[in-house]
């Protein structure tokens, strides 16, 4: 459930071929990377087999992505979209501290189990029910992007499409 706009989330995202040297990613198209897929032709990787890898690899490999999206559709998208763009770790960490900003007792040990999924779930579904985990989960995205860049000031161009893409 929710695959199909996720990648498609991604990919409007992520975009055509690129292979900056200063990329953190490397050589990329619609997100897929060289350096994670080396017997994969990148430059002329079809978007339908991008939607296959995104779906094979990602989306059924990873069961979080779904039960977040299936607690909160919005916010389910945007962490599939961030763990591509960052890791699955840090998207996950900062999804665990979004959530400790709204309240919930959750430990940013990058893994979602059952006790975010849980932590979510009282949150959006709660007797006190939170507006927006998304808007703590930009934020959150947003200062991971800052770190990066304050770590390594090469990164400093790539600041406003991240920031962008956090903020979405």
């Amino acid at each position: 459930m929710y695959s199909a706009e996720a990648i498609q989330y991604v990919i409007d995202h992520e975009g055509g071929y690129v292979n900056d040297p200063s990329d953190p990613g490397g050589e990329t198209k619609y997100g897929i990377s060289k350096r994670s897929y080396p017997d994969v032709d990148i430059k002329n990787l079809s978007l339908k087999n991008a939607r296959i890898i995104y779906e094979n690899d990602w989306w059924y490999k990873y069961s979080a992505f779904a039960n977040v999206a299936n607690l909160h559709q919005q916010l389910g998208i945007k962490y599939f979209d961030a763990s591509v763009n960052m890791g699955v770790s840090s998207a996950s960490k900062a999804l665990q501290r979004s959530l400790r900003a709204c309240g919930q007792s959750v430990i940013p040990d990058g893994i979602v189990g059952s006790r975010t999924i849980l932590a979510l779930q009282d949150l959006v579904l709660g007797p006190t029910p939170h507006e927006s985990p998304v808007a703590a989960y930009r934020s959150e995205l947003a200062g991971h992007y800052r770190v990066l860049i304050a770590r390594n000031s090469d990164l400093k161009k790539f600041k406003n499409g991240w920031l962008a893409r956090a903020y979405e």
